[in-house]
């Protein structure tokens, strides 16, 4: 194998060379490093045992990321916001990547893999729409600067325009306009043919659907349907005409008000007109944009079932039934009842039956801590005595809060810590479903995201590591998990608090380090001639071939209205 000036690796393929397929880390929430050091002890970084045994597992022509090459950073907020970002940045790597003409595999624990699966939702829009949005275009300029001259081209694939980031009262702002140039430019990149493998670990896929609004038929709308294909009301095509025709209201009405304007000045009907113009500028305003709000949500959650089509036959998925991350999430996803699943989500109003949603009732602890006792009027002692207090006075107050405002109090503080623990600060949408799964089918029963065996196996060893840190100790390492307090988090992973957990355990197991590399050799470019016929190589056919049925029977389900 040669090397380059840069320092990339070749590998002959035919008598030729060719650049090495690259091997791409994508850690989860909290589990970046402060300082972004490449060097370090956890699973991604250089160094680190998985780093070493994966770098002498892969199959020829397939590498990690030699040095100088920057790995991929993120926050590690817990954060949907910072993970749609990071899913940006990781898709102008890969197109960067492709112009190149270099493959690459890629590896996400936890919310890492969550970031992949929104880099390649955004590929499928991007694709299927034609245009280069401007957060996609902008994340060609944040991509490291260490990149470049090593894994990248001097110069970013997409530049900035010469108003990206220019204040609001600039007269020309072209941003948010498609430019035909920039897609021309990525046109044979965008389905991303380098990709030759994805596998996610311990990730829990999240899947957000916008609530329902005035003109906005969201989660819980009777008809709301993910079906691409459904015929939807003419009333809900009109809308967004109608709400635009209200908006140029006030703008149309200022003309005839010039003529008018000394006979109203001084009138309360022309205050009254004054009145209706604003709120309806207003108001119409609101509506337009949450409605195109909740069309982009919907976009993607439509899309992705394309991006299943085109890149699921290349996806691993890892995951224990224990695992603590994807069952918290779980629990803390809307509830969506049994006859509101994925499939009868994506079906068409007019082949389902009629389910109104669930609604989600306050916690009972909830309830508890926000009741008000009611004002004691007589405390039974003898001699009796009676109790005069202007809180008593407040009792029918006390029972009306009690009755009417308390369940709307604990269903909005459970909202809000729902929200908090999901990581959910995207406006106007809730988090509906969970899976380990891209897109949240139903799974056939018994199916495995390991083998039974390592499955087993890693559980009892969570346990066991558990067992002995102390539960005390191993509640804490989840809230550190879970919060985001580093300094906590450090000490009990310094002292061997990342055993304790399933989610955090999966790297330290040989078998799920084998299927990572079986996977990868499968589906690398140049054929090593090795062959594995052990279990794990049958496990790892089966569970492909499963993957395969249970989407087909999924499309066939849910065809057009």
């Amino acid at each position: 194998m040669d090397v380059t000036p840069e320092g990339q690796d070749l590998a002959v393929v035919d008598g030729q060379h060719t650049l090495d397929d690259v091997v791409i880390l994508v850690h989860g929430t909290w589990a970046g490093d402060a300082e972004h050091q490449d060097e370090g002890h956890q699973w991604w970084q250089r160094g680190s045992d998985f780093w070493r045994w994966l770098e002498c597992h892969l199959p020829g022509g397939v590498s990690l990321p030699d040095s100088p090459i920057k790995l991929f950073h993120w926050d590690g907020m817990n954060s949907q916001v910072a993970r749609l970002e990071a899913g940006n940045r990781l898709l102008a790597l890969l197109l960067e990547l492709e112009s190149q003409g270099r493959g690459y595999h890629l590896v996400g624990h936890s919310h890492g893999g969550s970031i992949i699966w929104d880099a390649l939702v955004s590929a499928e829009i991007t694709y299927g729409t034609r245009t280069v949005h401007p957060d996609l275009r902008r994340a060609f300029s944040r991509l490291d600067a260490e990149w470049r001259g090593t894994l990248l081209a001097p110069d970013p694939l997409l530049a900035l325009r010469y108003d990206e980031y220019a204040p609001a009262y600039v007269k020309f702002k072209t941003r948010y306009l498609s430019d035909p140039r920039e897609f021309a430019a990525v046109r044979q990149l965008i389905e991303l043919p380098g990709l030759r493998s994805w596998t996610t670990v311990g990730t829990p896929f999240l899947h957000h659907l916008p609530k329902r609004r005035l003109f906005v038929r969201g989660w819980r709308h009777p008809a709301f349907t993910l079906n691409p294909d459904a015929r939807q009301r003419v009333l809900s095509d009109i809308t967004d005409d109608l709400l635009r025709l209200m908006l140029l209201v006030p703008f149309l009405a200022i003309i005839p008000l010039a003529f008018l304007g000394q006979r109203l000045a001084h009138t309360w009907y022309g205050d009254v007109l004054t009145a209706f113009l604003a709120a309806d500028l207003v108001g119409s305003f609101v509506a337009l944009g949450r409605r195109i709000y909740a069309n982009v949500l919907l976009t993607r959650a439509r899309c992705a079932q394309g991006a299943m089509d085109r890149f699921g036959e290349r996806w691993l998925g890892l995951w224990a039934r224990e695992d603590e991350a994807i069952t918290a999430l779980r629990q803390l996803a809307e509830p969506t009842g049994d006859h509101h699943t994925y499939e009868w989500l994506c079906t068409p109003p007019s082949r389902r039956d009629a389910h109104p949603p669930p609604r989600g009732p306050a916690s009972e602890w909830a309830r508890k801590l926000l009741k008000l006792k009611v004002p004691i009027a007589d405390a039974h002692l003898v001699p009796h005595v009676m109790l005069l207090s202007p809180a008593r006075l407040a009792t029918p107050a006390v029972r009306a809060y009690n009755r009417f405002v308390r369940p709307a109090l604990g269903r909005k503080m459970i909202g809000v810590l729902r929200r908090a623990g999901q990581g959910n600060d995207l406006p106007h949408a809730q988090l509906v479903h969970v899976s380990p799964w891209p897109v949240p089918v139903s799974l056939p029963e018994g199916l495995a995201g390991l083998p039974v065996a390592v499955g087993e196996e890693i559980e009892f060893r969570a346990n066991d590591h558990g067992g002995k840190v102390g539960t005390v100790a191993r509640e804490l390492f989840m809230m550190a998990t879970l919060e985001g307090v580093p300094e906590a988090r450090r000490a009990l992973a310094d002292a061997g608090g990342d055993g304790a957990l399933v989610h955090t355990s999966y790297f330290d197991h040989i078998a799920v380090r084998r299927l990572i590399a079986l996977h990868i050799r499968q589906h690398a470019a140049v054929d090593d001639g090795l062959r594995d016929e052990d279990d794990l190589s049958s496990w790892l056919h089966d569970n492909a071939a499963t993957v395969r049925a249970t989407w087909t029977r999924f499309r066939s389900h849910v065809g057009p209205d």
